[in-house]
């Protein structure tokens, strides 16, 4: 039995509530620094997600996760430590009690860790019983030691208290001394510029620029009646601006790729779980191959990771894997907690979120460390009118401004990108106020980096590209954000170009696909003929060229439709400068009058008079994606093609689909380059593979 104690007896006592409360703190400081050990590993060295071909993290984990969950330790044995004195004073048996639930916690916390990084079988029950197992192991342990008088609850037991703190302060001054080197570094993520040959004295740099969800329709170069965008204006000035710019899906990983690649997301393979394949050339590795610096900042914080194969042939790629604020918002209390709070306490965004001034000051590091006898390709991806369109003060309120009810709202989980509840006209109101805030600050901190690189040495002879990966949509069709469907609102983007040899003030309003970015970059840079040249989209603004073009443009937009629990669903869509249709993986075909109808209000599929018209546009449709050079990495994007008992590959193989000339295939520039054999690179099953190697094409 457990009998009363006093000191003098030499009997059971309690530790009083002061030592008892540090004691625990102590012992939860050190769980938490082992358990931050084992987060740093699995961050380090497992991806995040299965589709990423390397983690997310830099060296840096190692001292930011041990640090957090530390700290994190000791706050939690330092409550069980008081709730302990609390509730059990005197009563060791108690205090036995709540140290068992703080190691149970822990030791569940690291299990939990082992399922979420896929080492063991992902899940709640194996925490959780690792928690019961853990807590009673030791609970009985301390139970056994406290009965003994020797325990580490006992006031009488001589520990090392003094050494334990010490030990804990020199654990915490190594780690945040090597967050600090890491922070001082400067800059530990660029490499010595490669060997490579010495390029042509005039070969151009060039300045791709992305602006994440950005649609065309809100520039108002584009006619938009705010003045969001004075900068891009005046880049717009300064060279051509295309009216009517496809992008190739509506949401960012494959758009990137696509843009990277000149492929279709069907052809190189990039989605929500799988990254762009390796066989592809990038930009960047063909340009590198020629002589070219290359570098990319992407502020995208996930999708824009290096790990998508998106750093594929930059000698630098910036991402938010380099920042200490990422680093410490991928912890299990990163995720929770700290974005817990700060969302609540200080504004509703991820608090790791790069702005466009963040990866400006990078850029500007890069350019200081690059090397000046080298032409340079640069890549920039910004974020900042992304969803929860949170600019900077004083841009958050250049329109209006977002209440916080609004932004409560903006933040939360989308059900097939409709919010929990409907937008009322004055919250829809000021949602578009921050999004066009937003654009105005991105417009101004991008004109602040097209200055500067236009005073520098080689400035004059450096082309400007500016284009979005995707739009945005703000209820037009019931759905808000983007990667839920394929209508204008999220397919229409900017683009303009401006550099030498390109024409001021010239307005191109033929429709073209961003996707020919690829062809488009290749060609400025390097000058190369055959397909990159008869695809750049250079033959557009120069003079007579548009004469030629006696075709109708056609531009395939590709989106696997992702919702949690079910499987993907296909969506593919045929732009032209009259109609617009869409076909849907479960059977549901679209189509719109570009011309009368472009809020794409009346769909027309079941309308006898557009008939002829539906048809010779699935026709072509199908046509161009079955003309598309191999190999077809993701066959979930042709899902919409297949029919009942006729699945599209089969379809093509009876021949019966009327192969018609269209053009140059989709791929045909990206072939140039790359050499693989299908065989090594197909994901589809063994029938499929057989049937894909038997088509009558490339």
């Amino acid at each position: 039995m457990w009998r009363s104690s006093s000191a003098s007896s030499g009997e059971l006592s309690a530790a009083t509530g002061g030592t008892v409360g540090l004691r625990f703190a102590l012992a939860g400081a050190a769980a938490g620094f082992l358990a931050g050990l084992v987060e740093a590993a699995l961050l380090g060295f497992i991806p995040r997600a299965s589709g990423l071909t390397h983690p997310d993290v830099h060296y840096v984990i190692a001292f930011v996760a041990p640090l957090v969950d530390l700290f994190t330790g000791a706050i939690l044995g330092l409550i069980l430590g008081l709730a302990s004195s609390l509730f059990g004073h005197r009563r060791p048996l108690v205090s036995a009690a709540f140290a068992a639930i703080g190691l149970g916690i822990i030791a569940g916390y690291i299990v939990g860790m082992l399922g979420w990084f896929r080492v063991l079988r992902p899940g709640l029950a194996a925490p959780v019983a690792t928690f019961v197992l853990a807590g009673l192991t030791c609970f009985i342990g301390l139970a056994l030691s406290e009965r003994r008088g020797r325990g580490f609850l006992n006031a009488d037991a001589r520990l090392p208290i003094g050494s334990w703190c010490v030990a804990c302060g020199v654990t915490v001054a190594v780690l945040s001394a090597g967050i600090a080197f890491y922070a001082a570094d400067e800059p530990p993520h660029y490499p010595p510029a490669p060997e490579v040959a010495e390029p042509p004295p005039d070969n151009p740099n060039v300045v791709l620029m992305i602006l994440d969800t950005v649609r065309a329709d809100h520039f108002s170069c584009y006619g938009y009646s705010r003045p969001t965008t004075p900068n891009f204006d005046r880049l717009a000035t300064r060279g051509v601006r295309f009216a009517n710019a496809i992008a190739p899906t509506s949401w960012t990983l494959p758009s990137l790729a696509s843009i990277f690649t000149g492929l279709l997301p069907h052809q190189h393979g990039a989605d929500w779980g799988s990254a762009m394949a390796a066989g592809p050339w990038t930009l960047a590795k063909i340009l590198r191959s020629k002589g070219y610096e290359t570098a990319g900042f992407n502020a995208n914080p996930f999708y824009g990771l290096g790990g998508w194969r998106l750093s594929e042939g930059f000698d630098v790629y910036f991402d938010e894997s380099y920042a200490i604020r990422h680093n410490l918002a991928v912890t299990f209390v990163g995720q929770s907690a700290l974005q817990y709070l700060y969302d609540r306490a200080v504004r509703y965004n991820q608090f790791d979120h790069l702005t466009a001034s963040d990866l400006n000051e990078e850029i500007l590091r890069w350019y200081r460390h690059r090397d000046p006898t080298q032409p340079f390709f640069l890549f920039i991806n910004y974020m900042d009118a992304h969803r929860p369109y949170l600019p900077p003060p004083p841009y958050d309120r250049r329109f209006g401004r977002m209440s916080r009810a609004v932004l409560a709202k903006v933040t939360a989980s989308l059900n097939d990108g409709r919010p929990p509840s409907p937008y009322t006209p004055k919250q829809r109101s000021e949602l578009i106020d921050g999004y066009d805030n937003s654009l105005a600050y991105l417009d101004a901190q991008s004109g602040r980096l097209i200055r500067f690189l236009s005073r520098q040495p080689g400035g004059s002879r450096t082309y400007f590209i500016v284009t979005a990966d995707h739009g945005e949509g703000f209820g037009e069709h019931g759905t808000y954000d983007h990667g839920w469907n394929l209508y204008n609102e999220v397919l229409r983007v900017p683009l303009i170009v401006a550099g030498p040899g390109v024409p001021v003030g010239k307005v191109v309003t033929r429709q073209v696909g961003i996707r020919g970015l690829f062809s488009t970059v290749v060609d400025l840079a390097l000058k190369l003929k055959g397909p990159v040249r008869l695809l750049s989209l250079r033959r557009l603004w120069e003079s007579g060229a548009t004469r030629k073009e006696n075709k109708p443009p056609e531009t395939v937009s590709e989106l696997d439709v992702f919702l949690p629990h079910r499987p993907l669903r296909g969506l593919l869509s045929l732009m032209t400068p009259k109609w617009h249709l869409i076909e849907d993986g479960d059977g549901k075909v679209e189509l719109y009058n570009e011309i009368s109808d472009p809020a794409e209000r009346d769909n027309l599929a079941n309308n006898a008079g557009a008939g002829k018209a539906l048809g010779e546009l699935e026709q072509s449709l199908e046509t161009r994606i079955a003309d598309s050079l191999l190999p077809w990495r993701d066959l979930t994007y042709l899902n919409p093609l297949n029919r009942p008992d006729a699945p599209f590959l089969k379809r093509i193989r009876a021949s019966q689909l009327h192969l018609a000339p269209q053009g140059i295939p989709a791929g045909a520039a990206q072939a140039i380059f790359s050499h693989s054999p299908p065989s090594q690179l197909l994901r589809p099953n063994a029938s499929e593979q057989d049937l894909l190697r038997t088509l009558p094409y490339h």
